[in-house]
């Protein structure tokens, strides 16, 4: 008996788990160039729910120069969906150039007016390509309606 109750558990799991699964999430897509993100498999954007979801948008420097580049291309993203970055509640932040990140830092801070996300700043050797010096991508939320 105790082995069919349990057959009759795990079976149970498969079918509801297999069943959960079978329902596709409701995604609005953002796309820039869809050309090259199909080319590289991923999505400028994708809204999931009140969530807003922004893929890397990368920059070429001198930082003072890639920061509002990003940010705004960040914003303009957003603006598609009805938000603005203070619906942003987490960053990610990677450069190859840390000390000039922090150097222009007040550039970034602008796009916030105050209200900062949570955030990760990462330093790596290389982005998408050599010359690229800063890549964010953030998440942000929409109010419930």
């Amino acid at each position: 008996m105790k082995n069919f109750i349990t057959f009759s558990l795990v079976l149970f799991m498969a079918v509801t788990t297999a069943t959960a699964q079978e329902k596709p999430i409701s995604k609005e897509k953002i796309h820039e160039n869809k050309e090259s993100e199909d080319k590289y498999g991923y999505t400028a954007a994708v809204k999931a729910g009140n969530t807003i979801y922004v893929s890397g948008v990368a920059a070429r420097g001198p930082m003072n120069e890639a920061i509002p580049k990003v940010y705004n291309r960040i914003a303009k993203i957003l603006e598609k969906y009805g938000a603005t970055m203070q619906n942003v509640v987490k960053e990610t932040v990677f450069t190859t150039q840390y000390d000039e990140l922090l150097k222009y830092n007040d550039l970034r801070k602008e796009f916030y007016k105050g209200d900062f996300p949570s955030a990760t700043w990462v330093q790596i050797s290389r982005l998408f390509t050599a010359e690229v010096v800063l890549e964010v991508e953030v998440t942000a939320v929409l109010a419930n309606k």
